[in-house]
């Protein structure tokens, strides 16, 4: 790496626009890989170094991990709909 830059903490920033799946899926459709990855052409190519890679690597798990979360904040509302529901036409 060569700077902080490099790295993908800003990830976490408020400010941080994550693409929605159904743009990952297009991208990778398209691509054969995701956005902001290399290809493993590219990588040959340009030999490029496994920090580099690295770096891009942990960005996609982050990536994952704000998807992951954002599917578990639905799925406790969906959760404590379905309770309130059933609740509700089972008296």
């Amino acid at each position: 790496m060569k700077n902080t830059n490099d790295c993908s903490e800003y990830i976490f920033e408020e400010a941080y626009q994550l693409n929605s799946i159904d743009i990952v899926e297009e991208i990778v459709k398209e691509n054969n890989h995701q956005l902001n990855t290399l290809s493993i052409k590219a990588v040959v190519k340009n030999c490029i170094n496994v920090a580099e890679i690295n770096a891009k690597l942990l960005r996609k798990i982050e990536e994952l991990w704000l998807h992951t979360i954002e599917i578990n904040k639905e799925k406790e509302t969906l959760q404590a709909h379905k309770i309130y529901f059933f609740s509700k036409f089972t008296q």
